[in-house]
């Protein structure tokens, strides 16, 4: 069996200060355009250098901002995906709105890469119980945010909630399929200071609990995907730990670099997307 392995880069930049935390001040924006001007550059080099294919999850209004920046994503034969518009606030969306911003953000990425986007990631991770109706609505073909399973693929359901009193309740199938994340292995948590988090942990440390999340993959399941922001993991010594991260991966046998999009038609190609 060959195991695959996902890298994956949330392009927030500045809205990742202006949407969520609904902060403007020149600090936070100059963490943004670090991510651009800085960040965004290295990642894209060190997956040249490795001969890696990542997705790329944006917000349509970075598409709207920064064009030129989205297509040399695609043009390096990356994978682009949606991340909101904004990066909004995502559960204190109705249902009108999330629906009219993902709807929005698919066209704007789509005008720009010329190609379907397949892909969706909420902001900060937060769907809502009618989001899995939009996605396939709007005909996406997976969602990489929720935490259901570690290593391998599962289908998402509609309509899924719990009440106030704690009644536990489980919508109906669907052949959407969610590619999981986690929190342990995101670079935000670890290293971005925003006064709640502390972050600023060593790479060293931090370089040692990813590699001992490849290891556990390969021994459970079948899937890898890691969640990583241009202006936290750009900054020079973690953008060498991402480089040596791939190369410890490649030490592996019978393993393979794809995009999610790639991971879904994997899915896809076998008995109801159940791996």
């Amino acid at each position: 069996m060959t195991n695959k392995f996902h890298l994956t880069f949330d392009v927030d930049l500045h809205l990742l200060w202006t949407g969520t935390y609904h902060r403007t001040a020149l600090g936070e924006l100059s963490r943004g355009e670090f991510g651009l001007k800085v960040g965004l550059p290295r990642v894209l080099e060190v997956l040249k250098e490795e001969n890696v294919s990542a997705t790329f999850f944006i917000p349509g209004k970075i598409g709207e901002l920064f064009p030129n920046k989205v297509k040399e994503i695609h043009d390096a034969g990356h994978e682009v995906a949606v991340h909101g518009y904004a990066h909004e606030r995502w559960n204190e969306l109705s249902y009108e709105e999330e629906y009219e911003l993902i709807k929005k953000s698919k066209q704007i990425l789509e005008n720009i890469t010329g190609q379907e986007i397949d892909g969706f990631r909420s902001p900060a991770w937060s769907l809502n119980d009618k989001s899995v109706e939009i996605l396939k609505e709007l005909d996406f073909k997976y969602d990489s945010s929720l935490m259901a399973n570690d290593y391998e693929l599962y289908h998402l359901r509609t309509d899924d909630y719990m009440t106030l009193d704690g009644e536990l309740h489980f919508g109906e199938e669907t052949d959407l399929i969610e590619i999981p994340v986690s929190w342990e292995l995101d670079d935000f948590p670890y290293f971005c200071f925003t006064g709640k988090n502390v972050g600023l942990r060593s790479t060293k440390d931090v370089l040692e609990c990813w590699k001992l999340e490849v290891d556990s993959s390969i021994k459970f399941g079948s899937y890898f995907t890691l969640t990583m922001h241009p202006q936290i993991i750009g900054r020079g010594p973690r953008i060498l730990m991402l480089q040596e991260l791939i190369q410890y991966i490649k030490s592996y046998k019978d393993i393979k670099f794809i995009t999610l999009k790639e991971a879904f038609e994997y899915g896809r190609n076998k008995d109801g997307i159940i791996l």
